[in-house]
């Protein structure tokens, strides 16, 4: 079996034409900001490590504009 990230799992669907939500991979805040802006201003912002758990340890957030995501985004890159 396979392990892969949800991005790159995202990937394989999209390649095969089969329909997912859009989004960005991101290495630094300002990445973030700026998919975040790009996306249309709201977004989850999602950690990519192997766990089932992402949730619960705070891994997954909602965000309402680019300024929260850049705040999530400085906790979760550290």
């Amino acid at each position: 079996m396979a392990r892969l990230f949800e991005y790159q799992g995202k990937k394989l669907l999209s390649d095969n034409k089969i329909a997912v939500p859009r989004g960005e991979v991101c290495a630094s805040v300002e990445q973030v900001s700026a998919a975040v802006l790009s996306l249309g201003g709201e977004a989850v912002i999602k950690a990519q490590v192997w766990s089932t758990k992402r949730a619960a340890w705070g891994g997954i957030r909602l965000v309402a504009s680019a300024q929260e995501a850049k705040s999530v985004a400085t906790e979760l890159l550290g």
